[in-house]
C-alpha cells in the first residue's frame, strides 16, 4: 500500500524551497521581489543603468565613423542591452511573476502529494535547479568583475606606483576605462580618471544582479514546472478508470499549462 510520510517529506520540501531565497535576494537588490517591491530602489538602480546605457549608445554615435570602435562598442552593447531588457521584463511582468511564485509555493506542502514516490520524483528537479543556479551566478560574478578590473590589471605596476607615490603623476599610466561609455568631460589627469573609474562600480553589481535574477528565476520556474509535470505523469499512469481521479488530473494538467503559457 502506498503511503505518505508527511513530516519527513515536508522536511525535504522545506529544504529545496530555500532556492526561492536565492531568487528573493537577487531580485530584492533591484527592488523587484514581487512580495515586497521597492519602487525607489528600482528607480535608482534602473535609472543608473539606463544612464550608462545612454552613454554607451552616445559613444557609438559619436565614433560611428571608426569601424573598430563601432565593432567593439556593439560587442559590449549587445550584452548590456540584453540585461537592460531582462531587468525591464522583471519589472513589467512583476505581478505575473509574483502569481507564479505564489502558485509554486503551494507545491511545497507535503499534503498536496499522494505518495512518498511523488515527493521523491519532484525533489531532484530542484537539486538540478540549484546546481544550475550556482553555475550561472558564479559565471556572471566572474565575468562581471574580471571585465571591470581588466584595464587596471593590465597596468597594475603604474597604478601601484601612482598610489605608492601619494598621488604623484605617472607618465606611464594609461587612462583606460572598463566600459565604452562616452565621457562628457576631459579625462586628462589621474584623479579624474580614478574617480570616473570608481563611478562605474555600481554598474558591475546592477548588471550582474540583473542578469542573474532573470536567469535564476527562469531556471527555478522551468524546473518547478518540469517536476510537477513529472509528478502528474506518475499519477496518470496509475489511473484505473476512476472518473473522479481522471477529472482531478486533467484539471491539474490544465493548471500547469496555464502556468506555461502565462507569458507571450
Amino acid at each position: 500500500m502506498e503511503t505518505l510520510n508527511v513530516k519527513e517529506n515536508q522536511e525535504k520540501l522545506d529544504k529545496i524551497a530555500r532556492v526561492f531565497q536565492w531568487n528573493r535576494r537577487l531580485m530584492s537588490f533591484l527592488g523587484l521581489w514581487p512580495d515586497s517591491p521597492n519602487l525607489l530602489l528600482f528607480v535608482l538602480t534602473f535609472g543608473y543603468y539606463s544612464y550608462d546605457m545612454f552613454l554607451e549608445y552616445m559613444d557609438l554615435l559619436v565614433y560611428i565613423d571608426r569601424p573598430q570602435n563601432v565593432m567593439l562598442n556593439l560587442m559590449e552593447n549587445m550584452a548590456f542591452t540584453e540585461i537592460f531588457v531582462r531587468i525591464l521584463m522583471l519589472r513589467v511582468w512583476n505581478r505575473q511573476f509574483g502569481e507564479l511564485l505564489a502558485a509554486a509555493a503551494k507545491d511545497f506542502e507535503a499534503k498536496s502529494y499522494d505518495t512518498d514516490e511523488e515527493v521523491a520524483k519532484f525533489v531532484p528537479f530542484y537539486a538540478k535547479a540549484k546546481s544550475f543556479m550556482k553555475l550561472l551566478i558564479s559565471n556572471t560574478a566572474f565575468t562581471a568583475t574580471s571585465f571591470y578590473v581588466k584595464p587596471l590589471l593590465g597596468q597594475l605596476g603604474p597604478v601601484m606606483d601612482y598610489f605608492g607615490a601619494n598621488g604623484e603623476p605617472n607618465s606611464t599610466l594609461i587612462f583606460l576605462l572598463p566600459y565604452r561609455f562616452y565621457v562628457l568631460y576631459e579625462l586628462d589627469d589621474a584623479p579624474t580618471y580614478f574617480w570616473t573609474y570608481g563611478s562605474y562600480l555600481p554598474f558591475v553589481f546592477i548588471s550582474g544582479f540583473g542578469q542573474s535574477a532573470a536567469d535564476c528565476l527562469m531556471v527555478t520556474l522551468v524546473y518547478h514546472l518540469s517536476g510537477q509535470l513529472a509528478v502528474l505523469s506518475m499519477r496518470i499512469e496509475k489511473i484505473d478508470g476512476d472518473a473522479k481521479e481522471l477529472r482531478r488530473h486533467v484539471a491539474r494538467h490544465a493548471k500547469l499549462l496555464r502556468i506555461k503559457f502565462t507569458f507571450p
